[in-house]
């Protein structure tokens, strides 16, 4: 059943007399914030629960992703066991590579039969660089490459230098290592990274490690 043209009119009155009145506006304007402050509220709690959750999910990822990263890291470093790097040898077209490095190693190092698999040089020729190519040398066994990296001592006062062979990861906290402490506190051992500091040995295993040392 329909409004009358009267009914209509007095309820436009009525209407018209509420939104005219300045506490009615007031009290209506307080009641529509609070309710659309509390449904604010409400979608604002659910995002927070929604970003929490994400966060703790990225944060798992990353954790698993740094334990990812250190176990291939360690197996690339274990599949470098066998290896060394060997710097400052001149380039010449005279000799076998192979037949050069044995003769520095018996003849400068006084290691005799050490069991070379194979060598070869870094990197591109460039007739113009300052400096030789280094050198990837592979042992038969960790224990032959070892023999070799113990006596590395011997060739003090030539140009020859011998490291270990690190990967990316190893060899940039080398550097960064280096940078902080000075180079002559810094050195490697079984592909892991050393520091002395009045006396005392630390392992850097990562770049916390390097930060905690003042």
């Amino acid at each position: 059943m329909g409004f009358t043209e009267r009914q209509k009119s007095e309820l436009k009155s009525v209407i018209n007399e509420f939104f005219s009145d300045k506490n009615f506006m007031e009290t209506f304007a307080v009641k529509i914030a609070d309710i659309v402050s509390q449904k604010m509220m409400v979608h604002i709690e659910k995002l927070e629960t929604k970003i929490n959750t994400l966060e703790k999910q990225m944060s798992n990822i990353q954790g698993e992703n740094e334990k990812l990263h250190l176990k291939v890291d360690n197996l690339e470093q274990f599949s470098k066991r066998n290896q060394l790097r060997v710097f400052g040898v001149p380039e010449s077209n005279n000799g076998n590579l192979k037949e050069i490095l044995q003769g520095i190693f018996e003849n400068k190092m006084e290691v005799n039969g050490s069991q070379l698999e194979y060598c070869y040089r870094l990197g591109p020729y460039n007739k113009e660089a300052k400096y030789p190519r280094p050198i990837l040398a592979t042992f038969i066994d960790a224990q032959q490459r070892n023999l070799i990296f113990n006596n590395k001592k011997k060739l003090k006062g030539s140009k020859i230098a011998i490291t270990e062979e690190l990967t990316k990861t190893r060899y940039d906290l080398l550097i960064s290592t280096k940078d902080k402490i000075g180079k002559e506190n810094v050195w490697t051992s079984g592909g892991n990274i050393y520091t002395s500091i009045i006396g005392k040995k630390f392992r850097i295993r990562n770049i916390e490690d390097l930060n905690q040392i003042n």
